[in-house]
């Protein structure tokens, strides 16, 4: 070696007992972690069998330059300086009197692993001549660092550490904005400043937060963060972080919750519509079990479920009077004649269209002339038109579903119209028969299939001198006795059989009958079925 390369040497202590010799090469070597020294000029100028361990070497490199065996190795990371990690750099800077930290990519039996690699300044007699190299495996340390981001990056999780005084030290995984605006300030001022304290709202004030958090509380807080256009739910959890020095800091884990908070929003309206709906269903089946013919209360009880399924002050029902070709009110909750009493049907009017037009009508404040919003369903009954049922005086339009729901109640409203209409026809029809059966001048007298007596008018009365009280439920041939001319007892030979088995019409036939009294008269009887 040339006289003036650096002299790299080594002194024994002198034992402390007779009977222990310190020998430097022995100690080196049986230490785990791997010592090089390194020349000004980047030559290796002794290393410990710690290092061929290590790098995964098979024979010394004494005598090689450090950068070519490192290089080969692939060096990873970055200096101080924020340049890519280099030997060369490094060894400038310990010549300088720093020290420089390296991470070292090896192949050891087929494995990579990492070593990091402390290159300080080497003195001699207080001079530097040269770098000492310190090595130490450190691939389950560079593992879990991998798998945390790994971690991290897979799930979205942010990270805030603050030092002991709050000061936000590193920032990872949030908004760009964000970073900006935290990293190096005080976490309590950062975001009690404007514009953040407007993009970044929180449930729990920042200064609570580290208080508990450094007494050793795990607090969960939520923010909602508007950077740009994307509004941003965040769930955050900050812990207390003791450090190797003693000190004790906050580190603040962030999580975007934002997707299962749009969920639980839409799960909440769904569970509204739900309850809607139940409700909706509840309201239409009790119309469908509300009948009878007290058509006030019926009709009142229309309105108030109308205004209470589409939140309406007013509802109305116009039935359509042919006489006058108008529609008339005949029920309404609406206190002050804000639906009309009487509608023209050729008037310019939501309840006249859609009487005329056989469809709903909706009737927006905001794009015609009517002062209200106003829906009007046409109440129809298979192809007739009976009227209109009509709401109004709500703040917002009227929608589709307001339309499907306003025609299931007109629909049920029809069945009840149209029942009353058929129930006073059957009412006109029997007043009318019963005026006919009372006041004929014929005799007639109903039998049910038994052949016993339901109907008895007093013109039969009168024939067959028996009460229509005493006739009613006793048999047709007791009452009605035929009887032959010679005064035989004819009750065999009635034709009642075969009107009530065959259906047969026996018109105008001759029969001497025999009253209560014993008296004979000719009658003219005719028998027919009744369906």
């Amino acid at each position: 070696m040339a006289s003036n390369e650096p002299k790299f040497h080594h002194t024994a202590a002198a034992p402390r007992a007779p009977s222990f010799a310190l020998d430097f090469d022995q100690v080196c070597d049986s230490l785990p972690d791997g010592l090089i020294a390194v020349d000004s000029d980047g030559r290796v100028r002794y290393c410990n069998q710690a290092v061929l361990q290590l790098l995964g070497l098979a024979q010394t490199i004494d005598g090689q330059r450090l950068r070519q065996v490192v290089q080969a190795l692939q060096p990873e990371g970055e200096d101080a300086a924020g340049e890519p990690a280099d030997i060369d750099r490094a060894l400038a800077s310990a010549l300088g009197g720093d020290t420089t930290r390296l991470l070292i990519r090896a192949d050891r039996d087929g494995m990579a692993t990492i070593v990091e690699a402390i290159c300080a300044p080497y003195r001699e007699a207080n001079a530097i001549t040269g770098m000492a190299v310190s090595l130490r495996d450190q691939t389950p340390v560079h593992e879990d660092q991998q798998k945390l981001r790994i971690i991290q990056e897979s799930q979205s999780i942010g990270l805030i550490i603050l030092d002991s005084h709050g000061v936000v030290e590193d920032v990872k995984s949030l908004p760009a904005e964000l970073n900006q605006a935290l990293l190096g300030h005080s976490l309590v001022e950062a975001l009690g400043g404007s514009p953040l304290s407007e993009q970044l709202l929180l449930d729990m004030d920042p200064a609570d937060i580290i208080k508990w958090a450094q007494r050793g509380r795990e607090i969960t807080f939520y923010a909602e963060a508007s950077f740009g256009e994307r509004l941003q739910h965040l769930q955050l959890v900050a812990a207390r972080m003791k450090r190797p020095d003693g000190e004790v800091g906050i580190i603040i884990t962030s999580r975007d919750v934002t997707p299962l908070v749009q969920k639980t929003i839409e799960a909440n309206q769904m569970a509204r519509l739900a309850s809607r709906h139940s409700r909706e269903l509840t309201s239409l089946a009790e119309l469908s079990g509300f009948v009878g013919f007290r058509f006030t209360q019926i009709y009142q009880k229309y309105l108030e479920t109308t205004c209470s399924l589409l939140d309406s002050s007013h509802a109305s029902i116009y039935l359509y009077q042919p006489d006058v070709q108008h529609l008339k009110r005949v029920a309404t909750t609406a206190e002050f004649n804000e639906h009309e009493p009487v509608v023209r049907v050729g008037a310019d009017d939501p309840i006249a269209a859609a009487y005329v037009r056989r469809k709903p009508h909706n009737a927006k404040k905001t794009d015609t002339d009517t002062p209200h919003n106003v829906l009007a369903v046409p109440i129809t009954y298979h192809s007739k038109t009976i009227g209109v049922l009509v709401a109004s005086h709500r703040e917002r339009p009227y929608d589709n579903h307001d339309i499907k729901l306003m025609r299931l109640v007109s629909t049920r409203l029809a069945v009840i119209i149209e029942n009353a209409e058929l129930y006073n026809e059957v009412n006109a029809r029997r007043e009318r028969w019963e005026a006919v059966f009372r006041f004929a001048e014929e005799g007639i007298i109903i039998f049910d299939k038994a052949g016993r007596v339901v109907g008895f008018n007093p013109a039969a009365s009168k024939l067959t001198g028996v009460g229509d009280h005493e006739a009613m439920g006793r048999p047709f041939t007791e009452v009605v006795a035929a009887v032959s001319a010679e005064g035989v007892n004819l009750a065999s030979l009635s034709p009642i059989r075969r009107v009530l088995s065959d259906g047969e019409v026996v018109t105008k036939r001759q029969q001497l009958l025999q009253n209560k009294n014993g008296r004979t008269l000719w009658t003219e009887i005719s028998y027919s079925p009744i369906y």
